[in-house]
C-alpha cells in the first residue's frame, strides 16, 4: 500500500493521475446508424453512434476520487452526442454514451458511413486530437469516404500518428456488418477485447490490403510534395478518386499542412474476455 499518496504535493498527484489516465489504451469499435424516432405522430430518423463489441464501461479512474476524476476528464471525452432540429423548432438530442481518450484509444469505425457521418467523425477526431485510427479496407468508411479524400490529395485527420489498415471481409461474423442490426442478430457472445497483431508475412496480406498500402504511401508522398514511389523502376499505379460532386468542393492539403501518419498493415483480433481465447470467426 502506498499510504503517503495524499500527502504528496498537489502538482505531483495531478501528474500521476494524468499518467494513469493514459495507461490503458483500448480499441473501440464505433458504429453509425439511424435511429427511428416519433414525435407528435411524426416519424423521422436521426443519426446516432454506438459500440457493439468492445467493453465501454466508464474508466475506473473516474470513480477513484473527485481529484482523480477532474484530472481524468481532461483526457477522456464523453461521446458521441448528436442533435438535429426538426420543423417548428423541435430539437432532438441523442445523448453521449461512452468515454473516449483520443490520445491513447484506437478508434475502429464500422457499419455504413455516408458523407455526413464521415465528416462529423473526422471533425471530432481532429478537434480532440485522435492519434490512432483503424480502417477496414473493404468497409464503407474507407471505400466510400476516406479513400476518395486521400486520392484527391486531402487529408482530413490532421495530427493522426498511426493509421492501421486491416481486412476482415472473409470472416463470418463481419459479413453484412455494414448493417448494424443484422450484425447484432448474427453476433453472440458478449464483449470482446479488440486488438491488432502484425501479419506474419506478405502471404497473409489480402489483395485489397496490399493494394491499399501501396496507394496510401503513393498518395501520402504526393500530398507531402515528394516524388511518386517506384517499384522495380516503375511508378506505382494508384486508384483515382470517385466522380462524386461533393469532392469538387474539397480543398487539397498542402505539404506544409500535412502531418504524415505511419501506416501499419495489421490483423484484427477479437478475444473472448472470459477465456482469453481468440474468436476464430473474427480474427
Amino acid at each position: 500500500m502506498f499510504t503517503i499518496f495524499s500527502r504528496l504535493p498537489i502538482e505531483i498527484r495531478l501528474k500521476i493521475w494524468a499518467v494513469a489516465s493514459n495507461q490503458s489504451p483500448r480499441t473501440i469499435d464505433i458504429w453509425t446508424d439511424f435511429k427511428r424516432c416519433e414525435i407528435e405522430n411524426t416519424i423521422f430518423y436521426t443519426q446516432w453512434y454506438s459500440c457493439s463489441l468492445a467493453l465501454i464501461t466508464p474508466p475506473a479512474i473516474l470513480s477513484v476520487s473527485r481529484e482523480a476524476r477532474e484530472e481524468a476528464l481532461k483526457h477522456y471525452v464523453l461521446e458521441f452526442e448528436t442533435h438535429m432540429i426538426l420543423p417548428k423548432g423541435v430539437s432532438v438530442v441523442m445523448q453521449p454514451r461512452f468515454y473516449i481518450n483520443y490520445a491513447s484509444d484506437t478508434l475502429l469505425p464500422r457499419g455504413h458511413w455516408n458523407i455526413v457521418s464521415f465528416a462529423d467523425f473526422a471533425s471530432r477526431a481532429e478537434r480532440n486530437g485522435l492519434q490512432s485510427l483503424a480502417v477496414d479496407v473493404c468497409d464503407s468508411f474507407w471505400t466510400e469516404n476516406l479513400r476518395d479524400y486521400v486520392a484527391k490529395g486531402a487529408w482530413v485527420f490532421d495530427g493522426l500518428e498511426e493509421l492501421v489498415i486491416y481486412d476482415v471481409s472473409g470472416k463470418k461474423i463481419w459479413k453484412e456488418s455494414r448493417d448494424l442490426e443484422k450484425f447484432k442478430k448474427r453476433y453472440k457472445g458478449g464483449p470482446r477485447d479488440l486488438g491488432f497483431v502484425e501479419l506474419q508475412g506478405e502471404e497473409e496480406k489480402s489483395d485489397a490490403l496490399g493494394d491499399t498500402e501501396k496507394c496510401l504511401q503513393a498518395w501520402f508522398n504526393r500530398i507531402a510534395g515528394l516524388a511518386p514511389e517506384a517499384e522495380e523502376g516503375k511508378v506505382v499505379e494508384v486508384q483515382q478518386p470517385s466522380r462524386r460532386s461533393y469532392l469538387d468542393a474539397i480543398e487539397v492539403t498542402t505539404p506544409e499542412e500535412f502531418s504524415r501518419p505511419s501506416v501499419r498493415v495489421m490483423k484484427l483480433l477479437a478475444t473472448k474476455r472470459d477465456s482469453g481465447l481468440e474468436d476464430q470467426d473474427s480474427d
